[in-house]
């Protein structure tokens, strides 16, 4: 195959121009990407002369989308095949609103799961200004928002709609949580994320606590009850946490445009829940389902 030969010899250009350039049957599609994003990680890393944190491969999977020629409808969530997107298409004509046990058809002729059957017709929605996103539990909403409160006021400040304090799941969604995060505030600092120290896990020799080792993912655990595994966790800056003084039972994001002190953006620490160097918080809630118009004629 050309273009895997290409990306053997490092001609990751020629990779690229092979790709948008020429037709691919969709089982091939998922390799296809793959060695896309390589060859722009492996471009920038080159360029760079450096290795690429987690957030800049964010930033360059989001200004490098999948070219047509490998792109399914849906792709960036669910690679989601050129059959099942047209058999949804032609449904969603003539019905907008498919019942309860017209969507499980509809997962059944799809092949698809009935949670992407009810995201890919738009049955889950998120209140103004947040962002979903997709989890291990189902769909899931977050906000930004700047502020210099402690922790357990930006919990309030979430309460009030709804929502909060977010935790993350994994490590494209903590990427995400950055880029909300500069967009909301200029100022560097620590974003909020709704994560708690274990309470066995209280006090200044931590480490010594069997029940809380590895520290990095045993000694907090997250709060917004929407969270699944300890890949969240794997954002710990290095040698954090460190419970400085046995007083850091918070989580803080480090939010900023490049390194600050000894952090880099995106990076994890512990921190009192009682300081205010905070700049933001991120506040979460579970998706919610559009309710079903049963006065359509395709309801039953």
């Amino acid at each position: 195959m050309k273009i895997l030969l290409a990306f053997l010899e490092k001609d990751y250009t020629k990779v690229k121009m092979l790709i948008t350039t020429s037709n691919f049957s969709p089982e091939h599609h998922k390799e296809l990407q793959m060695l896309w994003l390589e060859s722009h990680y492996s471009e920038e890393t080159f360029r760079r002369n450096k290795v690429l944190t987690n957030v800049d491969n964010f930033r360059i999977r989001k200004s490098a989308p999948f070219p047509a020629t490998i792109r399914t409808w849906n792709s960036i969530r669910y690679n989601i095949g050129e059959e099942a997107r047209e058999i949804l298409q032609e449904f969603f004509k003539t019905c907008k609103y498919p019942s309860q046990d017209q969507k499980k058809y509809l997962a059944h002729q799809t092949k698809l799961t009935y949670t992407q059957t009810l995201f890919s017709v738009g049955n889950y929605t998120c209140p103004d200004n947040y962002t979903m996103v997709s989890r291990t539990k189902g769909f899931y909403c977050i906000k930004v928002v700047a502020s210099s409160s402690n922790y357990s006021d930006s919990e309030a400040s979430c309460n009030l709609e709804n929502s909060t304090l977010a935790s993350i799941e994994n490590v494209d969604e903590g990427s995400l949580i950055l880029e909300l995060a500069q967009l909301a505030t200029s100022t560097s600092g620590y974003c909020w994320i709704g994560a708690i120290r274990l309470a066995t896990c209280y006090g200044v020799n931590v480490a010594s606590n069997q029940g809380c080792t590895p520290v990095k993912t045993n000694s907090f655990r997250w709060t917004d009850g929407f969270t699944v595994g300890t890949d969240g966790f794997s954002l710990f800056s290095t040698n954090e946490p460190t419970n400085l003084n046995g007083l850091q039972n918070c989580i803080g994001m480090v939010s900023s445009n490049e390194v600050w002190g000894s952090f880099v953006p995106g990076s994890m620490d512990d921190i009192a829940c009682s300081t205010t160097t905070a700049v933001a918080h991120v506040c979460g809630q579970p998706a919610t389902v559009v309710p079903v118009n049963c006065t359509t004629s395709c309801c039953s």
